[in-house]
């Protein structure tokens, strides 16, 4: 692939990376962060799929933008999911581990996305890089419609998630107003 083509493929992503993360945080606040969140996972696999089928410069352009889009909802989705958990379980703030932790799992992402796309194109070949997008889409999917309420409120399911649960009645004492 010529240089001007790959050089239209990396900046495709990060512009739309650039432009998408902060709208999709203005995009949680007003339509709802748990919304956002599976738009982005869904345009995550939608773009693995158009990029791992794509036959022409434009398609993998289109899945670029559509990778970049769905992967700069996750950050800001994130942490309004959390903000909102912590003020739910009645904290100034949230959690200090729990941030870190997000951090840490980003910054691992980006360590590892380089050394982890070259052992798949090397043994699997480019197409690869694209079609391993689609069911680590699923399972975030899954994982999100299973543990986040329609409400941005987390669920706890499988003991997986330890803060307090929200209570659904209104008419029961302490529980939030919706």
């Amino acid at each position: 692939m010529p240089i001007g083509q790959t050089a239209a493929l990396v900046t495709a992503l990060y512009l739309a990376t650039a432009i998408a993360q902060p709208t999709a945080g203005k995009a949680a606040e007003v339509l709802g962060p748990r919304r956002v969140f599976l738009a982005g996972i869904i345009m995550v696999a939608v773009g693995g799929l158009a990029g791992g089928f794509a036959q022409d410069l434009i398609t993998l352009l289109i899945s670029r933008v559509l990778i970049g889009l769905g992967t700069s909802c996750a950050y800001p989705t994130a942490m309004l999911l959390i903000r909102r958990r912590a003020q739910d379980a009645g904290l100034d703030k949230p959690p200090g581990g729990v941030l870190g932790g997000l951090q840490i799992a980003g910054i691992a992402t980006a360590s590892l996305g380089l050394p982890v796309g070259g052992g798949l194109v090397g043994a699997l070949g480019w197409r690869s890089v694209f079609f391993v997008n689609v069911p680590l889409a699923l399972i975030a999917l899954v994982a999100a419609l299973a543990w986040v309420q329609p409400t941005g409120r987390f669920t706890a399911r499988c003991g997986c998630v330890t803060w307090p649960r929200a209570s659904t009645s209104a008419a029961s004492p302490g529980s939030p107003s919706r």
